[in-house]
Formats: C-alpha cells, structure tokens, sequence
C-alpha cells in the first residue's frame, strides 16, 4: 500500500447493479434525447418543424428499408427456387398456359 492510503472494500448491493444497467441507461438517454428534441422542435416555425420531420422520416425508413432488405435477401438465398419443388408435368402444362396467353 502507499503510504498515507488505505484500501477500500466495496461491497455491492442488487441495487447497485439495477442501477448501472447498460440498457437501463440506454432507454433514459435515448428518451432524454427524444424528449430535448421534441421541446427544441414544437420552439420551430412551421416550415421548420416540417422540413425536420420529413429528413428525420426519411432518415427512418431508409433504415428500416435496408435493414428489411438485407433479411431478405438473406431469407432468399436460402429458400429453394420455386421451379425446384414442381414437378415436371406441372412446370410443362405452367410453360404452356404462359404461351397459350
């Protein structure tokens, strides 16, 4: 030890670990942030208020598109083609219609 100091034992309640939860955290800064940004945006002229809602909705589903996009195509290539599960008969008599149209 250095001279001068002693250690200190701390000793953890459930509490403490409620508390210092990372997702916990998480939610409240992100609902601090939302509701600051919510204030800050009612504050704004009407103009404002609707260019920043239209960026902030655009922004919003260009996520949410390519999030969707991307489990797709995954879920695609791993599924089988849809001519593999019919049978030969079937596929002709399909061909023929399309023709027949």
């Amino acid at each position: 030890m250095v001279a001068g100091k002693q250690g200190e034992l701390m000793v953890h309640t459930p509490q403490d670990f409620i508390n210092n939860d990372p997702i916990k955290q998480l939610q409240t800064k992100y609902k601090e942030f939302q509701n600051g940004f919510k204030g800050w945006l009612a504050k704004q002229s009407l103009p404002v208020e609707a260019a920043i809602v239209t960026i902030t909705s655009a922004a919003q589903g260009a996520t949410i598109g390519g999030i969707m996009g991307t489990l797709t195509t995954d879920v695609a290539a791993s599924a089988p083609p849809p001519a593999a599960s019919l049978n030969p008969q079937a596929m002709a008599s399909f061909q023929q219609a399309q023709v027949t149209c």
